[in-house]
Parts: C-alpha cells; structure tokens; sequence
C-alpha cells in the first residue's frame, strides 16, 4: 500500500447501486460534473443512514457514521440537477410530515395507539443558525442534516462564524451540546447533524483568504469529503462514465433511501432511540489496521501540508465504508470491498483538499518582466584592445581622407598613434587578424588600407572572437 495521486474524479468507486443513480443523473445533464455526483451520492446515503447507525472501529469504541462533504462546482454546471435527484427521497418524505403536522394541527387527523409516539426528526435543516440546530436536535439521539443547493448562507451563519465547534462536535459524537436562550434550555445528547456544502469557487476561495483559513485549521473542512471542480484555476481532466452494470438507477436508491428513512421513522415512534452498530468484516478489519498504520507515517511526510484533513483520513474511510454497507447490502459485518471503494475515494479527496486549501490559496505568479540582456562587459585588457584598436582606425581614417587615397603609410599610422612599437604592433596584428585592414609592402613602404567601416560596431564580439579564436 502506498499513497496514491488522483488527477480524476474515481467516481467507478462508488458500489454498483450508487454510480447507477450517478450515470443516470449524468444522462439527464451531461454537464455535470463527476466530483458533483460523486460528493451528493455520498451525502445522500449518509444522511439516511446516520439517523439508525453508528459504526465499530478497531476496538469496543463505536462512532457515528455521520458524513460531511465539500463540493465546489461552477454556476451552471447542473448543481441544482444533481442535488434535486439524490436528495428527492428526503423532500418527499419532509412534504408527507409537514403535511401530516399541518392535518394534526387543525384536527383533521386524532393520533391513535398507546403511548405518546417521538417528535420526527428534522430530515433537513432549513434554517441555517445554531439556535435552529439546537432545537432541531434537543432530546436523545435526534438527527438532522445541513444540505444546500448553494452554501453562501452557510458561510454566514453564526454556525460558521461562531459556532464551527458545535458543528465539528456533532460529527464527532461527543459530548452532549447544550444551548440556553430566553431561560430555555436545549439539550442535545448523541445529535448527529451532517452537512452537504456545494459552492462556487470565485464564491469560496475570498472567504478562506479572509479568515486565513481559520475554518480548515479549526476542524471543520478537514472533515469532509473534499472535491474540487475548478477548471479555470486547474487542470481538470474529463471524467469518462461507462455504462453500469446494474439497470436500476436513480429509482432503485430512492426506493433503498425511502426505506431507511420509514425504517429510522418506525424506530423513532416505537420510542426506539438506541442506534444500530455495525462492524468490520474479518478482512476489512485487517485492512483499516493496516491503513491505520500507513496513515501515521503519512501523515507527516506525503500529507504534511494537509495534515488536519490526513488525520481525519482512516475515520472517514470508515465512516464511508459504513454508508455504502448499509445502503448496498443493509445487513452483516462490512466487507473489504466496501472498505476498500471507501479509500479510494477518502485518498482522493485529500489531493482535493491540497487544492482548495494550499494550491489556490498561493498569490498568482506576477508577470515575467522581458528586459533586454546586455552584452557581458569584456575583461580590462579586452576594453583596453578595443580601445586601441577604434583609436587606430580612426587614425588611419582621417590620414587617408587628408591626403584623399585609400593606403596609409604604416609609420604615419604609428606617429598618429603615439603608441610604443610593441602596443602598436600587437594592436595591428589584431586589426588585421579581423579583417579590418590590409597591410601591404615592406620596411618603410609598408601600408595599411581600410577594408571595414572605421566604427567597431562589434567590437567586444569581435575582440571576444579573435582573441578565443572562435
């Protein structure tokens, strides 16, 4: 086993029954994206199953099977498609109870049966404040879940500005949450609350800069199944959905859904608050001890920048492996595979979390400033050459055109110059070297005609040049 980086979305990890629902919401927009469906199949499940189920880890420890998920999809894209289709068993089932309140209220229905049956379950959370929460989850064991079609409001809230402990507590489990306002007192003992955030991007990356990222460091993030869907920023790679293997589709998990929310229905009116447990398989067990361990060494050198979400990396694959166990199979322990489709998804969702909280969180690269580069500046007797030479040319110049011809006498030359005879020779040794001049004769008949332009236009290319013999 060894850590894994996605580039894409490994939606073919989700068990047969929940990437059949996500194909065919993708045949109803087939622009939404594979990180979309992927983060509300999850959300959905979990929200049906956190409400009867807590999970076993390792040891006689259990914990709640409740799962966040994290979602940043652009407008357009079909957010509200995927959302309305995964999340249409808990409207239906909300409108039923709201209607059968609103009967109860005005005496049309007269309850029936011995005992007193338990207030339901706030299936979602239409009012995003702590205050709501508490009331929603006061008593023994109640459940809600937090789910938008667009989470700005979320960031708002007081849950998030003032509250983002109490919403880390109500994943965790423990302990009680307890709220007093106007001499009330809300209580809430083993509340499970979820939350499904979907966002812009351009909407969400200015809130992390402005808070430095408090949130993340703070434990509520980090919690989550991360995906990021942000193809101006990244390079997203398409997602390619085969055909599933099963027929069902998005019917066959509204049905499995609307059955866990009548089966947590019917355990809540008999009085029922204690929830289900399940456990690992044999072979799954030996997987998680086995990822247990991989994790504590990853934490700190693959994963040491996202370190917050890493640690909470074993428990949601967990968690996730529970969902899909109750959901796909509903009953026994849970098996290597579910544990198995778990991680993958858990692995990729941390190089989604290193995307959204480190990588886009980096300033822009600033604009490469193109300036012309200079020619090197040559070495002291290289400038001094040059010199010498421009010195000479222009001597020979205004001799020839003084006495109108084009052949110099070498002696004139070295009388112009003023030079001692061996810096004289040396610099009209390299002025011949290079073609500049052309000596001719012997003795005191030697001359010396002009066969370039006078201006060393290139002159530290050309000293450089002749002198390397290049």
């Amino acid at each position: 086993m060894y850590p894994r980086q996605y580039f894409a979305c490994p939606i073919e990890a989700l068990p047969d029954l929940l990437y059949s629902a996500a194909y065919d919401v993708r045949t109803l927009e087939d622009d939404v994206p594979a990180e979309c469906l992927l983060t509300d199949a999850i959300a959905a499940c979990a929200a049906a199953v956190h409400r009867c189920h807590d999970v076993r880890g390792l040891d006689a420890r259990t914990m709640p099977s409740t799962v966040n998920t994290l979602a940043l999809v652009p407008s357009g894209l079909g957010k509200g498609t995927s959302f309305s289709c995964f999340f249409q068993a808990f409207n239906a089932h909300a409108t039923e109870n709201h209607l059968q309140a609103i009967e109860a209220q005005d005496g049309q229905v007269q309850e029936k049966g011995k005992g007193k049956a338990r207030e339901q379950d706030g299936l979602i959370l239409q009012e995003v404040s702590y205050r709501a929460l508490m009331e929603c989850l006061h008593g023994i064991n109640r459940n809600t879940t937090i789910q938008h079609e667009d989470g700005s409001s979320f960031l708002e809230s007081d849950l998030v500005r003032k509250y983002i402990d109490k919403l880390t507590q109500t994943w965790s489990g423990n302990p009680p949450l307890k709220h007093k306002v106007y001499r009330t007192d809300l209580i809430a003992v083993g509340g499970r609350c979820s939350f499904g955030f979907r966002i812009q991007p351009k909407l969400y990356y200015p809130v992390l800069k402005k808070t430095s990222n408090a949130s993340f460091h703070q434990g509520l993030w980090p919690r989550a199944i991360a995906a990021c869907y942000d193809p101006e920023r990244f390079q997203t790679p398409i997602t390619y959905m085969p055909v599933p293997r099963s027929t069902g589709g998005m019917a066959d998990l509204t049905a499995r859904l609307e059955e866990l929310l009548a089966q947590a229905d019917e355990r809540h009116a008999a009085g029922l608050t204690d929830r289900m447990i399940v456990v690992l398989g044999k072979e799954a067990a030996t997987f998680m001890h086995e990822l247990k361990f991989r994790m504590k060494q990853w934490r700190h050198t693959e994963y040491a920048d996202i370190d917050e979400a890493a640690a909470r990396a074993w428990e949601n694959t967990l968690r996730v492996a529970a969902v899909f166990h109750i959901v796909c199979v509903g009953k026994g322990e849970i098996s290597l595979e579910m544990v198995e489709r778990a991680w993958i998804i858990v692995e990729w969702s941390l190089t989604q979390h290193r995307l959204i909280f480190v990588e886009a969180n980096r300033p822009p690269p600033k604009p490469v400033l193109v300036r012309l580069m200079k020619a090197p500046k040559p070495p002291e007797h290289q400038q001094r050459l040059n010199a010498d030479m421009q010195f000479m040319l222009d001597a020979i110049c205004a001799r020839a055109a003084y006495y109108q011809r084009e052949r110099v006498l070498v002696g004139e030359v070295m009388l112009l110059s003023g030079f001692h005879q061996t810096r004289f020779l040396k610099t009209l040794g390299w002025l011949i070297t290079g073609g500049y001049v052309e000596m001719e004769g012997n003795g005191e008949h030697a001359s010396v005609r002009l066969t370039q332009p006078r201006f060393l236009g290139i002159a530290q290319g050309f000293s450089q040049s002749v002198y390397h013999g290049k």
